[in-house]
């Protein structure tokens, strides 16, 4: 049940090896619903999680090293925004046919980053 709840509702997934960052979020929860997942260990580091529905999602790298993280959303945009500034959307489509648009964002430790989309 957790194992879903962390891989399927809130979209959490570890890099494999070679891939640029180094976890991907991607919200699988419905417009009106907020989930936070605390304490998530990740290798080194301990994140707090939360999406707002599939629009907003919010990391915090509460300790460990800096964090590569892809930030992705299942719409196509042009542009996300991070922190409050826009940037350029990236675009996958997914094994399931789902197209995601997504962006890289470093978060340091002890720091929180917000992207929109």
């Amino acid at each position: 049940v957790i194992s879903a709840l962390v891989s399927g509702v809130m979209g959490l997934e570890p890099s494999h090896s070679g891939e640029l960052f180094d976890i991907r979020t991607l919200s699988r929860l419905s417009a009106s619903d907020r989930a936070t997942l605390s304490e998530v260990a990740i290798r080194r580091n301990h994140l707090e999680i939360t999406h707002i529905g599939q629009s907003q999602t919010r990391l915090k790298n509460n300790a460990g090293p800096r964090l590569r993280w892809r930030a992705a959303f299942i719409a196509r945009v042009d542009h996300l925004r991070v922190n409050g500034k826009n940037v350029v959307a990236r675009h996958a489509r997914l094994a399931s046919g789902e197209t995601i648009s997504w962006t890289d964002v470093i978060v340091p430790s002890a720091a929180a980053v917000v992207v929109r989309r």
